[in-house]
């Protein structure tokens, strides 16, 4: 059987080294563009702001997506005076979050300027409650200052 160029022992061999590389570029693909926009997924950045909220993200779940509407709302309302952070639960450090908080997808926590969870909110999210309970963070945080 030809064994040259054309034949289908290369065609095999190509394609075999191609797989490996499209299954990168697909994972790539899927952090890039499966990560939350605008939020930072650093969380050893807990406890360096007066109140950090953390909402632990799934791209494969609806609720998750209606906690990222709702943690885009209270960044436009909080500004830099709350830190949000994410935890996505499909990357390592996210999954070690979950398990560390016992916690699922669509959840909010908060923690303190010392970094000690004050309060965990599970979905589904009321607006009100989640302005309540971090405003009443804010309010320890200044009295405490």
């Amino acid at each position: 059987p030809p064994t040259g160029p054309g034949s289908s022992k290369e065609t095999k061999v190509k394609a075999s080294r191609l797989v490996p590389l499209l299954l990168i570029a697909a994972v790539l693909v899927y952090l890039i563009v499966g990560l939350p926009k605008g939020f930072s997924t650093d969380l050893t950045r807990i406890g360096t702001a007066p109140v950090t909220v953390v909402g632990v993200h799934d791209i494969n779940l609806v609720a998750s997506t209606e906690m990222m509407d709702l943690l885009d709302r209270l960044h436009d309302h909080y500004g830099d005076e709350v830190l949000f952070l994410v935890a996505d639960i499909n990357i390592p450090t996210g999954r070690g979050f979950t398990d560390e908080h016992g916690v699922r997808a669509a959840t909010l926590l908060l923690f303190d300027a010392q970094g000690r969870k004050v309060t965990t909110l599970p979905s589904p999210l009321d607006e009100a409650v989640v302005r309540g309970e971090i405003d009443r963070e804010l309010r320890a945080s200044r009295s405490a200052s």
